[in-house]
């Protein structure tokens, strides 16, 4: 029975962190829809230089208030600040909810489908998939543990990227990856932890992930492919098994 290589999409595939930032900044900081008006409300107000300066300053002290650098855990609450309210269909929710709302609801086209791809990544995925194709000995699928409108925003990033995935699969919990493949590309601290002992896990580093190590680390998706090394354990591991 052939093997499953399992690719998480975001961190490996998706840059959605940098997204992340930049609508939340453009959302609650700097929002460019917020037009300087004059007291009579009936034409845009020119700021002066010095009020420009003045007004840059503001938003670079509402950055350093509201984002807490580095981002070097996977809980975004732990670096981006959201308060608790109604939410949009009024009901009473706490920060997390009000985050929830925010990546999977309000934005999640913006951060999700709108996101760069990194460099290379889509291209190292496809020569993976070939080489599973070729060589018949495992196959390839995408995962991730997005919900709500965040599973379409997928679609569409996926497809505005050219991606020619065989499988996409869509999870409640980063464990939970461990039940649809056998080799795992992963950046999330919980499905590094989580491994079996007779699978293979490939840490694509971050900051969020410093702490833990997998069988193989590498920078990106790409670095990982160049390594004659885990290219070589890889086939060794699904011939073997």
């Amino acid at each position: 029975m052939k093997k499953v290589i399992g690719i998480n999409i975001d961190g490996i595939l998706r840059n959605y962190l940098d997204k992340f930032e930049k609508v939340y900044i453009s959302t609650y900081i700097s929002n460019p829809s917020l037009i300087e008006t004059n007291e009579e409300m009936t034409e845009v107000k020119i700021l002066t230089e010095d009020e420009e300066i003045e007004k840059g300053d503001i938003i670079r002290k509402s950055i350093e208030d509201k984002i807490k650098k580095p981002i070097d855990s996977s809980d975004l609450l732990n670096h981006f600040h959201f308060d608790g309210g109604k939410n949009y269909i009024g009901d009473e929710v706490d920060s997390k909810g009000k985050l929830d709302e925010f990546m999977y609801e309000l934005k999640a086209f913006n951060i999700f489908g709108q996101a760069d791809s990194y460099q290379g990544s889509i291209d190292s995925f496809h020569k993976l998939q070939m080489l599973g194709e070729k060589e018949g000995l495992f196959d390839v699928v995408l995962l991730s543990t997005l919900r709500g409108k965040g599973i379409t925003a997928t679609y569409s990033f996926l497809a505005n990227n050219g991606c020619r995935a065989r499988r996409v699969i869509f999870l409640r919990d980063d464990f939970e990856k461990w039940d649809h493949c056998d080799i795992l590309f992963d950046i999330a601290p919980e499905a590094i932890q989580s491994k079996p002992d007779d699978k293979l896990v490939i840490k694509i580093e971050q900051d969020s992930n410093k702490w833990d190590s997998g069988d193989f680390n590498f920078p990106s998706l790409k670095d990982a492919l160049k390594s004659e090394e885990l290219t070589k354990s890889i086939m060794d591991f699904c011939e073997l098994s």
